[in-house]
């Protein structure tokens, strides 16, 4: 055996897993997501005698102590002492059990670049030991990556069931205040404002037409009565989708909103 490989079984040996977590967990999830690769991590069964009670389906990595698994009742999952995950992320679960003491970075940890900043954000399951250039990701930086990733997946969705909104017969409303009419073509879906048309395929993801960031489809209306088909009817189709636009609001108008004086706020600042 080689020096490096026993230096590796000795950290393996004696590391300890540092950031109990708990979350909503079935048997089967566990046996399809979980089981193998906390196994590989080091972590020993405990008791999951209590999975067959709908109410105890908690997953915990850390059963009566460190490195030990098991699940356990709703009010203990909830308990502060884990960070509980309130639904089924096992990707997130995996990447928080991980984390060890160790100096070195296991193989199943994550990791960010030594020279992290909001800019330039990197984590993933690490291959390699810590070196010159990455170093352990810590809890927040690992909760923050998983929240990012949540929010781009979820803006995905949303976009593609937009798209899916664009079919033919139904109503679209421009920010110009435009309104057209998807029709089926053989050169493809085409929207039909009055006596010009445009193709559905010029919109961007964000549902914006013609290259201008400004013309957004902000209303997309459904034809439910054959007279609705008429344009000085559309209006009356019901509406399907609506843009939610962020709005930006000062904080003298966040008071205001709020009825309360701007004499009567102050703000306490550690120096």
């Amino acid at each position: 055996m080689t020096e490096s490989n026993s230096k590796d079984i000795k950290t393996i040996n004696t590391m300890k897993f540092i950031t109990p977590v708990s979350m909503p967990c079935t048997k089967e999830q566990y046996e399809a997501d979980l089981k193998e690769p906390l196994k590989e991590m080091g972590y020993k069964e405990g008791s999951f005698k209590f999975w067959d009670c709908e109410l105890n389906q908690y997953i915990t990595n850390n059963f009566g102590l460190a490195g030990k698994l098991g699940n356990v009742g709703y009010k203990t999952a909830v308990s502060p002492y884990y960070h509980f995950i309130p639904t089924y992320d096992p990707a997130l679960f995996l990447a928080l059990a991980a984390m060890t003491d160790a100096e070195d970075i296991m193989k199943w940890e994550c990791y960010v670049y030594n020279d992290y900043n909001e800019k330039e954000f990197s984590v993933a399951p690490c291959n390699l030991y810590v070196t010159s250039v990455f170093r352990k990701a810590t809890k927040e930086e690992i909760l923050k990556y998983f929240e990012m990733k949540k929010e781009k997946t979820e803006m995905k969705k949303e976009k593609t069931d937009q798209s899916e909104l664009i079919q033919s017969g139904n109503i679209v409303e421009f920010s110009d205040g435009e309104t057209g009419i998807v029709i089926d073509t053989q050169l493809g879906k085409l929207i039909q404002f009055g006596n010009l048309c445009g193709k559905v395929e010029d919109l961007n993801e964000d549902l914006g037409y013609f290259g201008n960031p400004t013309l957004k489809i902000v209303r997309i209306r459904k034809i439910n009565f054959p007279q609705q088909i008429i344009s000085k009817n559309f209006h009356k189709a019901p509406i399907i989708w609506e843009r939610k636009e962020k709005r930006v609001i000062t904080v003298s108008e966040l008071l205001k909103t709020a009825g309360i004086k701007g004499s009567d706020v102050t703000v306490e600042v550690d120096v």
